[in-house]
């Protein structure tokens, strides 16, 4: 009888395999999750610290000034998904990032696809670099960007008025 037993609790895992179905999912199927994640951004707080849905949800309400239709979810440690109700909102957002929180940076960027709802670790952080004390002929875009790229990528480039003075400076970001 312990024979019989022992027998009846091995299981070949290939015949476990072919006893299982199969179920195909379709464009159609997850159009709806796919067009409310497309007004999303997968965001990284880089700290040691964990912060928590909530806190992220209740300060970036009011820093962004969102409260319709805002939601976070979890994607992993200081890693965030963030969901809007407005296409304007995600662009926004994220053309201001890097974010300053709690004296953490937070950087956001698109959801995408192909990184499976985001599971893509972000580990870089674009900033805007001002460069200062360029005589007048030195200041155009050419030139920025040539001094841009010799510290890294470029995601863009322009001219900052400063205040209260007659001047500008090319940034880089």
């Amino acid at each position: 009888m312990d024979e019989l037993r022992d027998d009846r609790h091995n299981h070949d895992s290939a015949s476990d395999y072919d006893n299982e179905e199969i179920i195909s999912i379709a464009e159609e199927d997850i159009s709806g999750g796919v067009n409310i994640c497309f007004k999303s951004l997968i965001g990284r707080v880089f700290a040691a610290r964990s912060f928590s849905v909530s806190t992220m949800k209740n300060a970036f309400k009011a820093i962004w000034n969102r409260s319709k239709g805002f939601q976070v979810e979890m994607k992993g440690h200081n890693q965030f998904q963030f969901f809007f109700d407005k296409e304007t909102d995600v662009v926004r957002i994220e053309r201001g990032s890097p974010w300053l929180f709690k004296n953490y940076i937070l950087h956001v960027q698109r959801w995408k696809a192909a990184e499976n709802s985001g599971e893509g670790v972000i580990t870089t952080i674009p900033i805007w670099v001002q460069f200062w004390g360029l005589p007048e002929q030195f200041k155009t875009l050419e030139v920025g960007s040539k001094l841009g790229r010799s510290l890294g990528e470029i995601e863009d480039i322009g001219f900052f008025q400063v205040r209260g003075k007659e001047t500008r400076i090319i940034k880089a970001k």
